[in-house]
């Protein structure tokens, strides 16, 4: 595969949307600590929470998977705007039974989400590249 060159301007534009994602993570930790503790559940949600930390850490160790996470924050941004339809009620009325806080499920579904835009994504250049040839 080719090395795509990098400009300057390309390099500066990619950090800046790591500064982003890297602050808008702080800001959602911020608003799970204050959502924690209105839970008598406090112990599982803090162990979910440390093992998805611990698997997005690595997934954004990698190069290009920022954007995978910025459209999945969109989407679940989506999943809660829409929240009171129908099937994705049915979710959070299934999160409240399990006592699980909506930072928990937040998170849980951007976790979920990258990786399946990621998985839909590499999937299809896979695809084209075979059917390329």
């Amino acid at each position: 595969m080719e090395k795509i060159v990098e400009s300057p301007v390309l390099r500066i534009f990619f950090k800046m949307i790591e500064i982003i994602v890297g602050i808008i993570t702080i800001l959602f930790y911020i608003y799970l600590v204050f959502d924690f503790f209105s839970y008598t559940s406090l112990f599982l949600n803090i162990i979910i929470i440390t093992a998805l930390y611990f698997l997005v850490t690595r997934d954004l160790k990698d190069t290009d998977n920022h954007k995978y996470y910025i459209a999945s924050l969109f989407l679940t941004a989506l999943f809660f705007i829409f929240s009171n339809t129908g099937f994705m009620q049915y979710v959070l009325q299934l999160e409240n039974t399990l006592l699980l806080s909506l930072g928990t499920v937040a998170a849980f579904f951007i976790y979920i989400l990258a990786n399946a835009i990621a998985l839909f994504y590499e999937g299809f250049q896979h695809l084209k590249e075979k059917y390329k040839k």
